[in-house]
């Protein structure tokens, strides 16, 4: 994968440590502007600031390891199996936090499939999530439990339990949603328009080690079911397009949060820009209305609890896992604080970061 290096260039870090050891105390300086374009690593120098992002995490490593970088994302596998020897701790440390980006399956509601909320309902029967968080993330995220985060404010305090897998309880709402196999061949098929359509979709997913292994243990799950899942790796650019296209029938993908719950109606609203999976339900748009005015937080919080509640019953999405953070940080680096948007992505993120004096 090719590298993008950006580079701004503000006070050097050398006369920044310099002022920094005169008066003991930070001072302001001119912070470097990251675009948003997702990190993988940064690398800092004397002088000036150099942004670079590379997908390839395993090359990322090796060159946080050798000092080429400063910091990295871990992925679960990393935090847990290649971070934790001499080599790694000569140069960096790793830290953690909770972070609330959440991982779902998206089902485009204007497909023959996942129109009918039993379908959706029965597609978050089906998947195994304790084989999800124990083998394929290491035992180190949650399940996630919907459009919020347990630890925000506008998660309700009545919230509904997760699933679990139960393939007698998929079947039965597959069979209450007319798809059965008639002919016997294995196959699930509903009478539409006149024909027989068998249950086969393709699941989108990009070109991620993670992304992959999510995706086909639905497929295993769904093969149980008598449901063909067709897993399609793709490219990101090429995955975001279809997605905005809506020329997909059923995505794996993330959302980060955003600053206020009040911007995620990008996501649910009738026909907004990010509404990819074509979800519609008046009262949420109408909740989303009702928080926009609000100002009373606690009231505010009572809102978006019900859009969560909402959202749970129906389904657009079978939500996954919680992504935690996961960094390793060149030890000369200081001043990282992290946010339920992970070190960087909020104010002062990146420009509060400064390296020691060698």
């Amino acid at each position: 994968m090719s590298w993008f290096p950006l580079t701004a260039t503000f006070a050097s870090l050398a006369a920044l440590n310099e002022v920094r050891r005169t008066l003991a105390r930070p001072v302001p300086f001119v912070p470097l502007t990251v675009p948003r374009i997702p990190p993988s690593l940064y690398r800092v120098t004397k002088g000036e600031h150099v942004l670079s992002v590379s997908g390839e995490r395993a090359r990322s490593l090796l060159s946080l390891k050798a000092g080429e970088t400063d910091v990295q994302i871990l992925t679960a596998e990393q935090w847990k199996s290649q971070t934790g020897d001499k080599g790694f701790y000569q140069r960096n440390t790793k830290v953690r936090d909770v972070e609330w980006t959440n991982f779902f399956f998206n089902w485009n509601q204007r497909t023959p499939f996942f129109s009918d909320i039993r379908v959706r309902q029965a597609m978050s029967y089906a998947f195994d999530y304790r084989e999800m968080l124990d083998n394929i993330f290491y035992g180190l995220y949650e399940q996630s439990q919907g459009t919020f985060h347990p630890a925000s404010w506008m998660y309700p305090r009545d919230a509904p339990e997760p699933y679990t897998q139960n393939l007698d309880k998929a079947g039965a709402l597959l069979d209450e949603a007319g798809w059965d196999d008639a002919d016997g061949d294995g196959i699930r098929e509903k009478e539409i328009n006149g024909r027989a359509v068998p249950f086969r979709f393709t699941l989108l997913t990009s070109n991620t080690p993670n992304g992959i292994k999510v995706c086909t243990l639905m497929k295993e799950c769904l093969d149980k079911l008598g449901i063909e899942c067709i897993v399609k790796p793709t490219e990101f650019t090429v995955l975001t397009q279809n997605m905005r296209d809506h020329k997909f029938q059923a995505s794996f993908g993330g959302w980060g949060t955003g600053a206020d719950p009040s911007s995620s109606v990008n996501i649910w609203g009738t026909d907004e820009g990010r509404n990819y999976g074509h979800y519609t339900n008046p009262r949420v748009d109408e909740l989303f209305q009702q928080g926009l005015v609000e100002f009373d937080r606690s009231k505010r919080g009572e809102i978006y609890a019900e859009i969560h509640r909402t959202l749970w019953e129906d389904q657009p999405y079978t939500w996954l896992f919680y992504r935690n953070s996961f960094y390793g940080f060149n030890k000369r680096l200081r001043g990282y604080h992290f946010s339920p948007r992970g070190p960087f992505d909020y104010g002062p993120g990146f420009s509060s970061i400064w390296s020691a004096a060698e």
